[in-house]
C-alpha cells in the first residue's frame, strides 16, 4: 500500500490554518496561503504552494481562521512527493497513460471535496512536474504520480501573517 508524502525530510514550520480546512490522509496535501494569511489546500488554479503538511492521516482545522496549526514542510522545490491521479474528477487513469505523464506538467485537482490529485486530464496551470508514477492496479485510487512543484509556474507572495 502506498503512503502519500514526501520522500525526504526538510524544513518543517507550523503555520496556521484557515477554517475548516480538510487534508485527506491518502491525498495530496500541497498547500497555499489564503487572503487573510493562513495556509488551505491549494486548488486547480493555485500557482502560490508554499508547503506540503506533514503527516498522513486526516487532518481538520477548527470552526475559525488560526486555532489550528499544521506541520508543514516548506522546503519543497528539491524534494519529489506522492499524491493520487486522476483524470476527469476521480476517475482511474492506465498505466498507460501515468508513463506517458512522466516529464509532462499537469494541474492539481480537487476532487470529491477535500481530496488533492494529480490531474493527468488538465494541463492549464501547469504547476505540477510528473517525476515518475506508482501504479497499484485499475480501480479508482491505485494509481499515484510522483511530483514537484514546477518552478517555473510558482509565484511567491509574501506571507507574513503566516
Amino acid at each position: 500500500m502506498v503512503t502519500c508524502g514526501v520522500y525526504s525530510s526538510g524544513t518543517v514550520i507550523r503555520m496556521k490554518a484557515g477554517a475548516s480546512e480538510v487534508i485527506k490522509g491518502k491525498s495530496g496535501r500541497f498547500v497555499q496561503a489564503d487572503g487573510a494569511g493562513y495556509v488551505d489546500a491549494a486548488s486547480a488554479s493555485s500557482v502560490d504552494i508554499m508547503g506540503w503538511v506533514v503527516g498522513t492521516g486526516d487532518i481538520t482545522a477548527g470552526a475559525s481562521d488560526g486555532v489550528t496549526s499544521f506541520d508543514v514542510e516548506t522546503d519543497i522545490l528539491g524534494k519529489l512527493f506522492v499524491m493520487p491521479a486522476c483524470k476527469d474528477s476521480a476517475a482511474a487513469v492506465t498505466e498507460a497513460e501515468l508513463q506517458a505523464a512522466v516529464g509532462t506538467t499537469m494541474d492539481i485537482q480537487m476532487v470529491s471535496t477535500n481530496y488533492q490529485y494529480c490531474d493527468l486530464g488538465a494541463s492549464a496551470v501547469d504547476i505540477l512536474l510528473v517525476y515518475g508514477y506508482i501504479y497499484e492496479g485499475s480501480a479508482a485510487g491505485q494509481q499515484y504520480a510522483i511530483v514537484k512543484p514546477n518552478v517555473n509556474k510558482l509565484v511567491y507572495g509574501t506571507h507574513s501573517d503566516v
